[in-house]
């Protein structure tokens, strides 16, 4: 499926300087960059968020208990790669 930008405006979100993004087929969003994101999330938010990263602590833990690759992305070579239970990391080409 591919994903068209429409266009790019630059807004005022509180005090902070975002995005507003609107693609082709319909869907608007706002990127807000702050390093303290609870000037900008709801309660609701926050919750979300906390739900998703347990969600995905608690599959990475399974993974590994059932010997499965867990995938994960090296920030230093900038690229993804699988670590297998024995620890050993297979690099994306």
């Amino acid at each position: 499926m591919e994903v068209a930008i429409i266009n790019i405006d630059k807004i005022m979100w509180g005090d902070k300087m975002a995005k507003r993004v609107l693609y082709k087929n319909g869907i608007k969003i706002t990127i807000v960059q702050d390093e303290d994101p609870s000037v900008y999330l709801t309660d609701g938010d926050k919750e979300m968020d906390r739900r998703a990263k347990e969600a995905a602590r608690a599959a990475i833990e399974k993974a590994k208990f059932l010997g499965n690759p867990v995938a994960y992305y090296d920030d230093e070579k900038k690229k993804a790669y699988l670590e297998y239970a024995n620890g050993e990391r297979k690099y994306a080409q």
